[in-house]
């Protein structure tokens, strides 16, 4: 479900942009490129969109931000709107996006959209009472929350805009 919002939303952000006569572009990526479509305007440039997004399929694989935003750079040069969708959850990968958004910013106007994962914010308030195995597991998703908080206020103060939000309401945001 939220690859289907995140196509719906790129939609949305891909129309608003067309109707300004702005030009858009795509890169689909986790651990490898899965797709890119160059920036350009027009109907022909909704539906390169809009086909690259209908071949893409969600992967659970940690994403290599490092060769997206290589990529990126290698292929955008002129300054951008560059909306990031994606989420930050252990230590080692929000690392990688803090680096990677920080020095995305100081060429293109960057926008990070986290996604918030609800059920990892209902684990970290156990029910009282609850077994010591859930104590244990809220503590765990505590702190991978504390993390996540620490490296989006960590991209917010490089110049990274950043939004948090559930799936569910990330084209309202």
């Amino acid at each position: 479900k939220p690859m289907a919002q995140a196509a719906l939303l790129n939609h949305v952000l891909a129309d608003v942009a067309l109707q300004g006569k702005d030009k858009i572009g795509l890169l689909i990526f986790d651990d490898q490129i899965r797709g890119w479509v160059p920036p350009s305007s027009g109907t022909a440039a909704m539906r390169a969109i809009r086909s690259a997004l209908a071949a893409s399929e969600a992967r659970l694989v940690e994403p290599d931000y490092a060769l997206a935003f290589r990529t990126l750079a290698q292929k955008q040069r002129s300054r951008a709107l560059v909306i990031c969708l994606s989420d930050v959850i252990d230590v080692r990968a929000s690392r990688a996006v803090v680096t990677h958004t920080r020095h995305a910013a100081l060429r293109h106007i960057t926008v990070f959209l986290a996604l918030r994962n609800d059920a990892l914010v209902a684990a970290a308030q156990p029910a009282a009472g609850g077994s010591e195995v859930e104590a244990w597991q809220g503590a765990a998703a505590e702190s991978l929350l504390d993390a996540r908080t620490e490296a989006l206020l960590r991209m917010r103060r490089s110049g990274v805009q950043v939004l948090d939000v559930p799936p569910q309401a990330m084209s309202a945001a």
